[in-house]
């Protein structure tokens, strides 16, 4: 799957039929591809997306979307399952880069990146059966801080990675406590 592509820039106030067209059966789950939800949306800031290229050598596949309202950042939005970065593109520095664009009031967008990163490299590793840190642990049970995701919902992966786990134990093991004492 190819992630090389382009951001494209749909400036506030302009005609939002273009970026409506660009998302129109593209299977992003983004209410932008709804025509009054990218009219009200480009009212009230600009609107990025990043296409990847597809087949024929186009920039068509949209991947990622930044929202502004105003000169804030008002989401960042991937393709993956409730909206999160995919796979392919988490690993990547395509969001990262963008971010900087923003100074800092991207800060709080790049935790988001460097969080999704981490949880690929770690499911990449679970998927393959190796063996996971205690640091991993502690980060997908979020001990010393909240995993955060591009998605409206925490990344599924990070249930799919502990739903066969023994929590206490892992808990325990992180921790360097006995079981008994969670």
């Amino acid at each position: 799957i190819h992630v090389e592509g382009r951001w494209i820039k749909y400036n506030q106030g302009s005609e939002h039929l273009p970026l409506v067209k660009s998302l129109k059966g593209q299977n992003t789950g983004w209410c932008t591809a709804g025509e009054s939800t990218a009219k009200t949306q480009l009212g009230n800031g600009d609107f990025y997306v990043y296409y990847s290229i597809d087949e024929q050598g186009s920039y068509t596949r949209p991947r990622v979307a930044i929202r502004m309202e105003g000169d804030q950042i008002a989401e960042v939005r991937g393709i993956g399952k409730d909206q999160n970065l995919d796979p392919h593109i988490a690993p990547t520095s395509i969001v990262d880069e963008k971010l900087k664009e923003f100074g800092n009031k991207g800060d709080v967008y790049r935790k988001k990146s460097s969080d999704m990163k981490r949880l690929t490299e770690i499911d990449k590793r679970h998927q393959n059966n190796e063996e996971l840190t205690k640091e991993d642990f502690r980060f997908l049970y979020e001990i010393d801080s909240r995993i955060s995701g591009f998605g409206y919902r925490q990344d599924p992966r990070i249930d799919e990675i502990l739903s066969s786990r023994n929590k206490r134990k892992d808990i325990a093991w992180v921790l360097d406590i006995r079981e008994d004492q969670i």
